[in-house]
């Protein structure tokens, strides 16, 4: 064997591996049923895998798409998944780790990018922050730490926010951008399936606001999103839901650093809670202080 075969030659899938990370990735709230049908996956395939009777490798974008709804993407990464998956090469390893690294990298720069989008449209609207958390909402709020129902999407950051109520408000982030699906012919149904596996990946927020409305009380939660077709695609699957305390879908424009949309669902008390936007933006420049 010359050295261009060594140099693409494969590691074998290592079954025991992979199941480990299957599992990670499928995290402790959620079935293996669930969590194949939120990859559009076989259930079968992935007992397979858990049981260590797979065959062969799993495809390439089954893959990608299992890291990307992995619950725990620092212990199960597709970096992880690949090398078990016996998908990349020995001399590689290096090479993907920093691959891997970057994503991380760039993922945390779009958390913070977003976070500080929406504190300045707060403080443009005389709104005073408090201390900004960066820990599970189990953590951040200690009403919920009896909950039964614990949120497989962690809060990425909350704030304390004088002169608006509720005065504790949590964020998560979906950073779905649409890259993947640029120039391809299905793109609507690809957004539409896309939607699809989004009210999955974050119907835990809404069966705990159903079965357990208290663990919500004197707080607000928002799912923030980033791509405009996806929030409008997810916006028509709400239609007509309504909640028993503060939700809301807020849409970040990252090109022009603003929030571009807020909804709030509506309150089955008949209660219609109004978008912070709606409040005018302070022209602090002209102030004389």
């Amino acid at each position: 064997m010359d050295e261009q075969e060594k140099e693409v030659k494969y590691i074998p899938v290592y079954q025991k591996r992979l199941a480990k990370y299957l599992l990670l990735a499928k995290g402790k709230d959620r079935t293996m049923a669930e969590f194949a049908e939120l990859c559009n996956a076989n259930p079968t395939t992935f007992s397979r895998v858990v049981k260590g009777t797979i065959a062969k490798p799993l495809d390439v974008e089954l893959i990608k798409t299992i890291a990307e709804n992995s619950a725990d993407p620092l212990s199960a990464s597709l970096d992880d998944l690949m090398r078990a998956n016996g998908m990349v090469r020995d001399n590689d390893e290096e090479a993907s780790r920093r691959v891997a690294q970057k994503r991380f990298e760039e993922r945390s720069r779009l958390m913070e990018e977003v976070q500080s989008i929406i504190m300045q449209e707060l403080f443009s609207r005389g709104f005073t922050i408090g201390p900004v958390l960066g820990t599970p909402l189990e953590q951040s709020d200690p009403t919920l730490k009896r909950s039964r129902f614990p949120l497989s999407r962690a809060v990425r950051f909350a704030f304390r926010v004088a002169g608006y109520e509720p005065a504790f408000w949590n964020f998560t982030v979906n950073t779905f951008n649409g890259e993947v699906l640029e120039g391809r012919e299905d793109y609507k149904r690809e957004i539409h399936l896309e939607s699809s596996s989004f009210i999955i990946r974050y119907s835990d927020v809404f069966l705990r606001d159903m079965w357990e409305p208290e663990a919500f009380e004197n707080s607000k939660f928002s799912i923030v999103m980033i791509h405009r077709d996806l929030f409008d695609e997810v916006l028509k699957r709400f239609e007509g839901v309504k909640v028993k305390n503060d939700i809301s879908l807020i849409l970040v424009d990252t090109k022009e650093q603003r929030i571009a949309q807020e909804y709030v669902f509506p309150r089955y008390e008949g209660k219609a809670p109004e978008s912070f936007l709606a409040q005018p933006k302070h022209s602090f420049a002209s102030r004389e202080d």
